[in-house]
């Protein structure tokens, strides 16, 4: 265990921490404080970590017949036994933080031939001058919808110093470990309802063709194509909370990529006999198709009934000659007495009701009336699914089991974050931004981490403790 000491705090670390944990041990310090304990605690960190590669304090002699072999090798005779290796001093490293330009002093290791022996700190990243620090914030301001431009602008106002765009967007680009995290890992909880949708991007892909560019450089000619971002949302209805689950690119919202999608959550842990009882969807094409294949009629699919009332509007026909306030007010009655039918206590009243509207409205709007008739029962799961939840205990309320519109807010945030970008050339971009977005709509309903889903390598910031004096 390292214990650092300054005058305003005690910072405790275990050896072999990782500088992601240094960081987020220090960064609740007041900044007379982390000024004096970052480079503190990190230098402590890699002098604890030189003594456990050499197996031996300050001072302390070497064992010639330690034939232990390490995570380090000599430059010059490769050498990688711990018994060739000895301390030589130590070299100053600048590192910016938020707190300023923070120096180090890295330790170095010597070969027993004279050689320079390279070493792997886990406590400083290798080849990194920008503290963690900033790379929170960087990615926190990027995730909120600013450009890199303007985190640029405002560490510039606030260090006095120069940011480079290219350091900020490799601290954006570390995301991309996290952004893919969710194709490795397995659910640890299977939510009994999921919601899936999809939103559009644009992607740039090669023509095949070059041109010319004004300094006469042959260019790739390219073109933009809409992809589609296929998003699933876990729900647990009892405990009203939700979260998204993963999500994937795809050329197109078809048959093909939902079910490639919807198996990707099978093999993740999304399974009927782990409790999955509802799948609900917006109706576009190939979902359907794509449910029946991965798993079949024994999962319903519950079409969202926000859709269907919007489409029922969409059809509505005024007559000629009535005023605007007309129009809005006719149009606000026929969806309060359609929106009402999925109110009904039972699919048979629901059912019943619907017979109704269409008995007031069917002469002066047969479109609208046709649009609400067709497909109508595929509204209509929700009300089985929550009466089998009723006869095991559970007490499931209709409004997260009849629309898509938890993961609609979801999916405005992704928008906004896809938008900051207009066209993507790299799934690389394009899968950090989607998860930028995720972040931005964690953070909006107050859920920091998806700790109830997914099994996350946590560094040892879970084993770090800050004693405050």
């Amino acid at each position: 265990m390292l214990s650092i000491h300054i005058p305003a705090a005690t910072l405790q670390l275990p050896a072999g921490v990782g500088h992601k944990a240094i960081w987020s041990a220090i960064a609740e310090y007041n900044l007379g404080a982390y000024r004096q304990l970052a480079p503190q605690a990190i230098n402590a960190a890699l002098e604890a970590e030189r003594d456990a590669l050499l197996n031996r304090v300050r001072y302390g002699r070497r064992a010639s017949s330690d034939a232990q072999l390490v995570a380090a090798h000599c430059y010059r005779c490769r050498s990688c036994y711990r018994r060739d290796f000895r301390r030589d001093g130590h070299y100053s490293r600048g590192l910016l933080s938020l707190g300023g330009v923070l120096t180090l002093r890295v330790p170095q290791v010597e070969c027993s031939c004279g050689g320079d022996v390279a070493v792997s700190y886990q406590a400083l990243e290798k080849w990194g001058r920008i503290g963690e620090d900033i790379g929170e914030k960087v990615r926190q301001r990027v995730s909120q919808g600013a450009s890199l431009r303007e985190v640029q602008q405002e560490l510039e106002g606030q260090l006095q110093t120069g940011v480079g765009l290219r350091s900020l967007n490799e601290q954006v680009l570390a995301l991309e470990a996290a952004a893919r995290g969710l194709d490795t890992t397995k659910l640890v909880e299977c939510p009994p309802v999921v919601v899936v949708d999809g939103v559009w991007a644009t992607w740039m892909v090669e023509t095949g063709k070059r041109k010319e560019d004004k300094r006469g450089r042959l260019r790739k000619v390219k073109k933009g194509e809409r992809v589609g971002i296929l998003v699933a949302l876990g729900v647990w209805p009892e405990r009203e909370e939700w979260d998204i689950l993963a999500w994937s690119v795809a050329p197109a919202e078809d048959e093909v990529h939902w079910s490639a999608f919807l198996t990707h959550l099978q093999e993740a842990g999304l399974k009927l006999e782990r409790g999955l009882k509802l799948l609900i969807a917006d109706g576009a094409g190939g979902i359907e198709a794509a449910r029946q294949m991965v798993y079949g009629p024994r999962l319903p699919l519950q079409r969202c009934v926000f859709h269907k009332i919007r489409n029922v509007l969409k059809a509505v026909r005024c007559a000629q000659g009535m005023e605007r306030r007309e129009r809005q007010e006719y149009r606000r009655q026929l969806a309060g007495e359609v929106a009402a039918i999925w109110e009904a206590a039972t699919e048979e009243e629901a059912v019943g009701r619907m017979a109704v509207v269409v008995a007031k409205y069917q002469r002066e709007q047969p479109d609208a009336m046709l649009t609400l008739q067709r497909d109508f029962g595929a509204t209509l799961p929700f009300y089985r699914v929550q009466k089998e939840a009723a006869l095991a205990g559970k007490a499931w309320p209709a409004r997260l089991l009849r629309t898509t519109s938890l993961l609609e807010r979801a999916n405005r945030e992704i928008r906004r974050a896809i938008r900051r970008g207009c066209a993507w050339q790299s799934d690389t971009g394009l899968n950090i931004r989607v998860w930028l977005g995720i972040l931005g709509y964690r953070r909006h309903k107050g859920a920091a981490q998806c700790t109830l889903l997914y099994k996350v390598a946590e560094e040892a910031l879970m084993h770090s403790s800050v004693v405050s004096p």
